[in-house]
């Protein structure tokens, strides 16, 4: 039995896609969801807002975030997206990928207040 199988982790991630950053966030989760532990919510947060944009066409040869959050959403991996900070950015509700689900801080809250860690991944200060 690993240290992870049975522990949720809920994650916010406040960087835009295509950085190294939002890379780190994405193995994080891919990796506890294989050692058997869980992610109830992925929270974009800030300019973690744009990895929901359904329109992001980075070229092929690039890595292909929205992809791979979406491949967590059919995971059961919840993908909500801060409504208020989609809003102060112009990022309209039609404009969301599928998997991606609009919702409100409250919702991060509950959620980091059940699970057994809670993980942000932002740019440093």
């Amino acid at each position: 039995m690993t240290r992870a199988q049975g522990l949720q982790v809920a994650v916010m991630v406040g960087v835009p896609p295509g950085g190294s950053i939002a890379y780190h966030a994405l193995r994080f989760c891919e990796s506890l969801l294989s050692m058997g532990g869980g992610v109830p919510l992925v929270f974009f947060y800030g300019d973690g807002v744009y990895q929901a944009l359904a329109q992001a066409s980075p070229p092929e040869d690039e890595w292909q975030a929205l992809r791979h959050w979406q491949a967590l959403a059919q995971r059961g991996v919840e993908l909500g997206v801060c409504s208020a900070a989609a809003e102060r950015r112009g990022v309209l509700t039609s404009c969301l990928a599928d998997g991606f689900v609009w919702m409100g801080l409250a919702s991060w809250v509950a959620a980091s207040a059940d699970a057994d860690r809670r993980l942000l991944f932002r740019e440093p200060r």
